[in-house]
């Protein structure tokens, strides 16, 4: 399996999109591959790229029931505390799903066979079944991403997504990787016509100055990190909104507000109030209904109120 910089960020627009939905909504995900290192490798590397959370490692941070609860228990009394996410190695797998019956925001890990020599595509598939059914028996819905014959598979167990579900996730991908493979790509072709020029050029060196993979990949990562920064912390503001509103109407007074009136405050564009509701939902476990309204006129009511102090 390919290192998250070769695999992730390269496995194409709708394979990576399912991916960040995933991880944002905190969605299980179950790698499985022939190589017990880079599975692992694999799940970790998923793990790193949600900085805003706190990493786990089952049977090295905790290795019971008990001990996982006393660790969450922060997250259901303080909503400033990182929401963590969990990642279970292969050895402990069995040991996981014996133990637990919620895997909220856990990342497992299955190694299939230890001697590749052995695995065709048939007893891969039929450990690949095995392991499936074992977690289909605690876990409903979750991704499983699959590798075999260097190829990365990925998809929902259970529930999928609509098209229309990942359109913020799609304009991640966008940002952080088509843009700046669409800018690598120029200036490799300046660097063509300026080498084009020189004649007896060294091959090795032609390739070495051509060979942007370096740029390529800390660009690409370094963009997904403040991409998802951006909407984290966007989110966070609105859901500090969401609350002072619910806090109004706890104590009679009435108060809607419109949601473009608050994402014009927040100053985020990039996802819509739909979806940082439900990365709300999903990472602090609140739901908000009577206090926004979505018709226009309502945001018109909202503007022509701010003008008056």
């Amino acid at each position: 399996m390919k290192s998250i910089d070769d695999a992730v960020f390269d496995i194409g627009e709708e394979k990576f999109s399912i991916v960040l939905r995933c991880l944002l909504d905190r969605l299980p995900v179950l790698i499985a591959g022939t190589d017990k290192e880079d599975v692992e490798f694999f799940a970790n590397s998923l793990a790193d790229i949600m900085s805003f959370r706190t990493k786990l490692i089952f049977y090295t941070d905790f290795i019971s029931n008990n001990e996982l609860d006393m660790l969450l228990q922060e997250e259901e009394i303080n909503y400033d505390t990182n929401r963590y996410i969990v990642v279970c190695p292969n050895d402990a797998l069995h040991k996981a799903l014996h133990l637990f019956n919620s895997f909220k925001s856990w990342i497992l890990c299955y190694h299939i066979m230890s001697d590749e020599s052995k695995v065709n595509k048939d007893g891969f598939n039929a450990r690949l079944s095995f392991i499936i059914q074992m977690v289909q028996k605690k876990i409903q819905n979750f991704l499983l991403i699959e590798n075999s014959n260097d190829e990365i598979v990925v998809n929902m167990v259970g529930s999928k997504f609509k098209n229309s579900n990942l359109k913020f996730e799609k304009l991640i991908y966008s940002k952080a990787i088509t843009f700046v493979d669409n800018s690598i790509t120029k200036m490799r072709r300046i660097f063509e016509q300026r080498l084009s020029l020189l004649k007896n050029f060294s091959k090795e060196l032609r390739e070495e100055l051509l060979d942007f993979s370096f740029e390529e990949q800390n660009l690409k990562r370094n963009i997904f990190k403040i991409q998802i920064l951006e909407f984290y912390n966007a989110a966070r503001r609105v859901f500090s909104i969401l609350n002072k509103i619910s806090i109004l109407n706890s104590l009679n007074v009435k108060t809607e507000l419109s949601d473009q009136t608050i994402l014009d405050t927040v100053s985020y564009s990039n996802a819509s109030f739909s979806r940082l509701t439900q990365f709300i939902k999903a990472e602090w476990g609140e739901i908000f209904t009577g206090e926004i309204e979505t018709e226009p006129m309502k945001y018109k009511e909202d503007l022509i109120e701010s003008l008056w102090g």
